[in-house]
């Protein structure tokens, strides 16, 4: 219509370019130009017979919470064999009855669930193919089928209580509050590594050659044969080189047995009046106020509520697209609105140039 427009053609022309420009997205199923194509709103959509009366059953939160107590049960049924027969050679039927037993319990489940959202609101869900994953790496054991090596996937049936995240909104916040502070979690993580970098390589300097020779001479001047446990001197093994010496600072970051095996040794040998300096100010800096930054920003965020527009509603739960869904509905709006503003600017030109060509008719009549 705006080409017509600029070369002059007649008005007419114009007007039924912009109707077509109009009309013709919409006889294609709403589409404004191919360059935006937004996705249709898809609520669960019932192709299998009784397909939503299985779906509203297993979304009953009784049921949900059953399910959740199975979890929880093959949980400590893990928990429990691995304490008594690690192995499995003291009472290998019965912990094979009982994987047995948990696993067509959860085949049962995943049928359940694949029949109340078949397809795409069962696929695009992450805990979806999750519980997938889960329940396949399962199958081989009860069919007793030798995988090899890739017998240690099944370790990763422990992670089935994970599955519980999604059943319970107390478990889910926790998630949630995760995600919303991965990035200021990451931001406080790199300040945190860079101060233990620093201390690292200060350390290297102060306490690397301490012991040198498997001698220690304490602050009272005593001299002393003292090589750590794996033979090495004190000073090499833990302040050696960059590496060793932020494992050590981490270490002391945790508090794990550093005062004794590692500050007194600096602190109490000749010469040694700058270590307490050097681990008090870490302890702080670091073990006190770094630490607690990043608990700050995860209590910050779980106590915060969410953006109406990234809170996490039950139809985001029930089908995971909604929230895409939204988006594209909003880029929509704003497409449509800018849009219809340039029909609206070729509309008035048209108007414009018909009621030009009205008057030039007009006056060649007369």
């Amino acid at each position: 219509a705006q080409a017509a427009v600029q070369h002059g053609h007649n008005g007419r022309l114009a007007l039924d370019a912009l109707r077509w420009t109009v009309c013709q997205p919409l006889a294609n199923g709403g589409q404004v130009g191919k360059d935006h194509r937004p996705g249709p709103l898809s609520p669960p959509i019932d192709r299998i017979p009784e397909q939503k009366v299985v779906r509203e059953m297993y979304d009953n939160k009784r049921v949900q919470s059953f399910i959740g107590l199975i979890i929880m049960g093959n949980f400590v049924s893990n928990c429990v064999q691995k304490q008594i027969d690690p192995y499995e050679e003291e009472y290998p039927d019965t912990w094979y009855v009982l994987e047995t037993i948990w696993n067509i319990m959860f085949v049962f489940e995943l049928i359940w669930n694949v029949y109340g959202r078949w397809f795409w609101n069962f696929i695009l869900s992450s805990w979806n193919i999750f519980d997938v994953f889960v329940v396949a790496l399962s199958i081989p054991s009860m069919a007793k089928i030798d995988l090899g090596p890739a017998q240690m996937l099944r370790m990763l049936r422990a992670f089935r209580v994970f599955r519980l995240f999604k059943r319970f909104d107390a478990l889910r916040k926790i998630l949630v509050t995760i995600e919303r502070s991965v990035m200021g979690v990451i931001s406080a993580g790199v300040v945190t590594c860079l101060v233990m970098c620093i201390y690292a390589n200060i350390s290297v300097d102060l306490f690397s050659k301490d012991g040198k020779g498997g001698l220690y001479t304490n602050v009272n001047g005593r001299e002393l044969v003292f090589l750590t446990p794996r033979g090495l001197q004190f000073g090499d093994e833990y302040f050696g080189t960059l590496g060793r010496s932020l494992y050590t600072c981490f270490q002391v970051l945790i508090g794990d047995s550093w005062a004794e095996m590692v500050g007194r040794l600096n602190s109490f040998i000749t010469g040694g009046n700058m270590a307490w300096i050097f681990y008090l100010s870490f302890q702080v800096i670091c073990g006190v106020v770094l630490i607690n930054v990043i608990v700050a920003v995860l209590l910050d965020n779980m106590v915060e509520p969410a953006a109406p527009c990234c809170s996490l509603k039950e139809e985001d739960l029930i089908d995971p697209r909604f929230s895409t869904l939204k988006k594209k509905v909003s880029a929509f709006d704003a497409e449509f609105g800018r849009r219809m503003d340039e029909l609206t600017s070729m509309a008035v030109q048209i108007q414009k140039q018909l009621l030009a060509e009205d008057a030039a008719e007009r006056i060649f009549t007369a």
